[in-house]
């Protein structure tokens, strides 16, 4: 909700309040890595999101927050697979959603990249303009080796 309002910080305290409640489940680990990653701290993000992928890999979720934490720390071919892996578990395409973001971005899909963030521009207050401009950036690159 605290992300949804454009408030990150705020986001942040509520998944670490999670993890501090529930310590032996993946859902605090999982939201605390990926609006860390989102924010740009990717050494904690990486930890938190390996954390959640030991006790839940069966998880979208956690999926989804891997691939987040890789794609922020530059370690594509993982950030990749998780990503598709996430995919692979949700029956519905949104084109908003990071991990298929993550892909485009990949692919060097500029158009797929800008419409999945109107998307979340319209739907959300804040998508973490770190993240954002990496997705634009990794999209640019990507379109311009290919």
């Amino acid at each position: 909700a605290h992300q949804r309002a454009g408030s990150p910080e705020k986001a942040l305290r509520a998944a670490r309040s999670l993890l501090e409640l529930y310590p032996f489940e993946h859902h605090g680990d999982e939201r605390v890595g990926a609006t860390l990653a989102r924010l740009g701290r990717v050494e904690a993000a990486l930890e938190h999101t390996a954390a959640a992928l030991d006790a839940a890999p069966y998880s979208e979720g956690v999926q989804g927050a891997r691939a987040i934490a890789c794609f922020m720390a530059g370690r594509l071919d993982e950030a990749r697979q998780h990503a598709e892996q996430r995919e692979a578990m949700l029956p519905s395409r949104r084109d908003d959603r990071a991990s298929l973001m993550i892909l485009r971005a990949l692919d060097g899909d500029v158009e797929a990249v800008e419409r999945g963030l109107a998307e979340k521009e319209r739907t959300e207050m804040d998508v973490y303009p770190l993240f954002a401009a990496r997705l634009r950036s990794h999209a640019r690159e990507r379109r311009g080796s290919s």
